[in-house]
């Protein structure tokens, strides 16, 4: 044991000694997954104060809309984009979730949302897939809820997904 004062110097050799490890009784730990539903999941995630979220009950008074209307009333941009290689008139518009544009030298590209159905991608950002076409897939009946995060440090972990500068459309489709 040593006492050191205000401007003391003290040498010591120090000898460390090995001592043999203690054995532990065992332990054993048990667990049983907690079954939650879809909305118990969302509620949780609603009450993070993140994203926007509309439940089943809110989707069945909105049957007789299109997707794409229910989903410009949770404050989604979506994008009229049409194929390069099949111009208006002869293909259809089709509308696709988009961050406001990104301007890259003089052209503004659509910056398209990443896209999951019942948890799993069907569309990432910056991919080569095709976004979803929300005037034409996933009809409002289809659908159970809808969650929409604007950005990364919005979506919760649980989702995993990572450099989705251009948000994440969450649907999840009735069973």
């Amino acid at each position: 044991m040593f006492s050191i004062t205000d401007g003391d110097t003290v040498l010591a050799d120090v000898r460390l000694v090995r001592q043999s490890a203690q054995e532990l009784a065992a332990v054993e730990v048990t667990a049983q997954p907690v079954p939650r539903t879809l909305r118990e999941r969302m509620i949780e995630r609603q009450k993070l104060g993140f994203g926007k979220f509309m439940d089943s009950t809110q989707l069945r008074k909105m049957e007789g809309r299109m997707t794409m209307d229910v989903i410009r009333g949770m404050g989604v941009k979506l994008q009229k984009y049409y194929d390069q290689e099949c111009p208006p008139p002869y293909c259809m518009w089709q509308y696709r979730a988009a961050h406001p544009t990104k301007t890259q030298g003089t052209l503004d590209t659509p910056c398209y949302m990443t896209v999951m159905l019942d948890g799993m991608f069907i569309y990432r950002a910056g991919s080569i897939m095709r976004p979803p076409d929300f005037s034409r897939e996933f009809p409002v009946v289809s659908l159970e809820a809808i969650e929409y995060y604007r950005s990364t440090s919005q979506l919760p972990q649980e989702f995993g997904v990572n450099a989705t500068d251009c948000g994440v459309l969450v649907l999840w489709s009735r069973r």
